[in-house]
């Protein structure tokens, strides 16, 4: 579907290098199905230590910024973020993802406990 200019969501330059930077129609396509598409474009012209750099990076952010929420919050986007690293859901980078979901796993009780 079309979306006008001024109320279209972009994705996945601020988020993925590399991707091509489209509006998405959030009455459209799955958002999740969005992103995971283009991650795994801009995955595949990443060598694999940049692609774990990212990813790293990236969950590093995410923490920091859960561990900054009012603690009634933490949990839910907690397990948004452990969900989004389950490696069900990334099956193309699953041993990445795995790795990084025992991480956030070990992390859980200073990442809800801080504060």
């Amino acid at each position: 579907g079309g979306v006008a200019p001024s109320t279209a969501q972009y994705r996945a330059t601020d988020c993925y290098p590399g991707a091509e930077c489209e509006p998405v129609d959030p009455e459209g396509d799955d958002s999740d199905a969005v992103l995971q598409r283009e991650f795994l474009l801009a995955a595949g012209r990443l060598t694999e230590q940049e692609l774990r750099e990212f990813v790293e990076d990236h969950v590093s952010g995410e923490l920091g910024a859960i561990k900054a929420l009012p603690r009634e919050l933490r949990g839910q986007a907690f397990r948004s973020l452990c969900a989004e690293w389950h490696p069900d859901k990334c099956p193309a980078i699953a041993a990445l993802a795995t790795e990084i979901f025992q991480r956030l796993q070990a992390q859980k009780s200073a990442v809800l406990c801080v504060g």
